[in-house]
């Protein structure tokens, strides 16, 4: 969707402004789909992530912050903080959402649904307010290297799931719950 406005969340009706190539791709993508079952008659649906963590999410990647800090709190090593505007602010605004309920809209969206759908929790988290979730479920704490922003990298992305919870779908596992299932992960693996 691009850049969304402070207080609000993404609807599904709002026009895609990518800002990266990645987001360019996933858009151009639906236009595939929709194409195509215009064309041919298919059925089709797109599901559209807020940012997605959880257990066995690879923690040495560029993306993944929640498994990225939790890897790198729990060993004591210091971690990067990309700013939202300026290095040392408190970092991007993402809409976290824990995997097994990602699980579960695919599960819903394979046996009923059609176009696209926002999975999300409508709530957004800073990259500092991931950093003291995963310090305070790990009962450690790492020194933070602030960071200017990442080229392609959005000030705040938070979606409406309004859409998605009309067809009974709710996103069961809270943010700060779910940062301590996936803490805990790594702390065992």
């Amino acid at each position: 969707y691009g850049e969304v406005p402070e207080g609000e969340a993404a609807e599904e009706t709002w026009p895609p402004r990518p800002k990266s190539p990645y987001a360019a791709s996933k858009a151009a993508f639906e236009h595939y789909l929709s194409a195509y079952g215009q064309n041919y008659g298919l059925r089709w649906v797109s599901l559209r992530y807020g940012n997605v963590y959880g257990p066995r999410q690879d923690p040495h990647g560029e993306a993944g912050v929640v498994a990225i800090f939790a890897e790198r709190v729990l060993k004591g090593e210091p971690v990067t903080l990309y700013a939202r505007r300026t290095p040392g602010d408190e970092g991007c605004v993402r809409d976290y959402i824990f995997v097994k309920d990602v699980v579960r809209a695919h599960n819903l969206a394979l046996k009923s649904l059609e176009g696209v759908y926002n999975v999300g929790t409508g709530e957004g988290h800073t990259t500092q307010e991931v950093l003291q979730a995963v310090a305070e479920a790990a009962g450690k704490t790492s020194a933070v290297n602030p960071a200017p922003p990442r080229p392609g990298d959005l000030e705040r992305s938070v979606l409406s799931p309004a859409k998605l919870l009309a067809h009974g779908w709710r996103p069961e596992v809270g943010f700060a719950e779910g940062i301590r299932l996936t803490v805990e992960y790594f702390r065992t693996r």
